[in-house]
């Protein structure tokens, strides 16, 4: 059978839906409609073929149902209307009729070892909806026969399978990420412990939509328990509330919660879409502008560098404070990937002598596994002469003793970041604290003459390293440096075309190597001079 005949897609060619036809005589069970119709959440039509058999089967177990319930009722007994369309869930037995189809196939064994996961981590649950599964009982009556659920065991599944993601190669989640999601889910376990998942309905979404925004920011920190925190929301008696930001990241966990019960068959209706998230784009977008040569000027004052970061920043190692910045003006790296380094993380290659910093996601210094924002991240940078000639390989060698140590001192913050810290010192801007930039005489935020807002931060490094690359720079072979060559030594994965992505992974050969550096080297800042570490 070709099942893409099922399928049709919106006005918008986006997503594919899937479509079949009730046979006339079973129409009175579903209103008069003509069709069933559901999303299959993508647009790869592969994908949305093999969820299509997958319907198909639910549509074709359905229409059988049926048809014995339609031989049991007399003649005189109209049939109960199905308000629901397909019935879905994890358990049903599927029969694909020996598709020959070889990626079919394997969707199936994956289907199936899912199912087989969750039935172990959940046998009471997952033998109850196997029994009402196999009930005779009509399609119509399975969500009132179906043994209570509590809204806490639901979301147990959603921090195990949050958890699962962490550290995976695909759909993967940092620990960081992880870390931040949890007390959001732990929050609505919470909220809802005392709450069956079947009794979650239309009013009840609304309701908690109404009260979410109310709560109070930051709850936990002033000593309030959850049912407290939202005891108070429910009155409106909180002297602050969420921000559009925050109330959705709260919004998060639920709508995924929402859409985990319909998909267990506990919901026979789709509430996520009932579940609007607020628009938190709605303010003005801040602007974060590059460093001008004056400000490179007042970051680097020459001599008085060594100074002024003593002056400053006392509770950072004053190598952290000396090395950081000056080696982002000179590779573009990111702040966490230039503080996260370890001694060893410095190296040099054999066969060229070029001497690089290896951003890796190797063990850090305290032996967790390093971080990156993405696969491009993994990269070698070359260490640019000025590096050198400022005194570094002379710090360097004070280190060697033992390679797993950090390079600069740092420990990681309580939020799991080395960079945390650094950050602050060089740019945190408040009503009482100034950062280094702002006491060394740069203006770091403002209102552009349209109104609309700007700032500068340790990232502006970032936006000062690919202004300078595209400012009229050439390789020693003559060619221009291009944004994709900008795009490799930095990072920027959306810039990077997909083959020469690939070909970043394979392996650090000579030429790579001497190509980085040559971009490296492309780096020049006449504002900075006069630095030396050993002053």
């Amino acid at each position: 059978m070709t099942y893409s005949k099922f399928l049709t897609q919106n006005r918008h060619k986006s997503v594919f839906y899937f479509r079949s036809l009730i046979p006339v005589h079973l129409r009175p069970y579903f209103a008069s409609k003509k069709y069933l119709k559901r999303t299959t959440e993508t647009s790869n039509k592969i994908d949305a073929t093999h969820r299509a058999r997958q319907l198909r089967c639910y549509c074709h177990d359905l229409f059988l149902t049926l048809e014995a319930d339609m031989k049991k009722r007399r003649r005189s007994e109209s049939p109960k209307t199905i308000t629901t369309g397909l019935v879905t869930g994890p358990f049903g037995d599927i029969d694909f009729g020996g598709d020959s189809c070889p990626k079919g196939r394997k969707k199936e064994i994956k289907l199936y070892k899912e199912q087989l996961k969750f039935a172990k981590q959940n046998p009471e649950l997952a033998k109850a909806m196997l029994s009402s599964r196999s009930s005779n009982a009509p399609v119509a009556s399975k969500a009132a026969v179906q043994p209570p659920v509590c809204c806490t065991e639901v979301f147990d599944q959603l921090i195990t399978r949050l958890q699962s993601r962490v550290g995976s190669r695909e759909n993967g989640l940092s620990e960081k990420t992880f870390n931040e999601y949890l007390p959001r889910y732990k929050f609505w376990s919470e909220a809802l412990k005392d709450v069956n998942a079947a009794d979650v309905n239309r009013a009840m979404v609304a309701d908690i939509h109404s009260w979410l925004h109310d709560l109070t920011p930051g709850f936990s920190k002033l000593g309030m328990s959850v049912t407290q925190a939202v005891d108070l929301a429910k009155a409106q008696q909180s002297t602050k509330v969420l921000s559009a930001k925050s109330f959705n990241n709260y919004a998060l966990p639920f709508t995924a919660f929402l859409d985990q019960c319909y998909k267990l068959g506990i919901h026979t209706e789709k509430l996520t879409d009932l579940f609007e998230r607020r628009d938190d784009k709605s303010g003005t977008t801040i602007k974060r502008l590059p460093f001008t040569d004056n400000d490179i000027k007042l970051i680097f004052p020459g001599e008085r560098y060594v100074t002024a970061i003593k002056k400053y920043g006392h509770s950072n190692p004053i190598a952290a404070r000396f090395w950081v910045p000056l080696i982002a003006f000179y590779s573009g790296a990111r702040l966490e990937e230039i503080c996260q380094l370890t001694v060893g993380d410095v190296v040099t290659d054999a066969d060229t002598g070029i001497q690089y910093f290896n951003i890796t996601t190797g063990e850090s210094a305290d032996g967790k596994k390093q971080r990156l924002k993405n696969q491009n991240s993994e990269r070698p940078i070359p260490v640019h002469s000025k590096l050198i000639e400022t005194g570094f390989n002379t710090y360097l060698t004070g280190l060697l003793a033992d390679k797993s140590q950090n390079l600069f001192g740092l420990k990681r913050s309580s939020n799991g970041s080395y960079g945390k810290e650094i950050g602050r010192w060089f740019s945190l801007k408040s009503k009482t604290t100034k950062g280094y930039i702002e006491r060394m005489g740069v203006v770091s935020s403002g209102v552009d003459e349209t109104g609309h807002a700007w700032s500068k931060s340790f990232h502006s490094i970032r936006h000062t390293v690919v202004d300078n690359l595209r400012d009229e720079k050439f390789l020693p072979n003559g060619q221009r440096v291009t944004i994709t060559d900008i795009a490799l030594l930095v990072g920027h994965i959306d810039d990077l075309p997909e083959a020469k992505l690939q070909t970043n992974k394979y392996g650090l050969g000579q030429r790579q190597l001497k190509v980085r550096r040559d971009l490296v080297e492309n780096i020049i800042f006449d504002s900075i001079s006069g630095l030396n570490y050993n002053n």
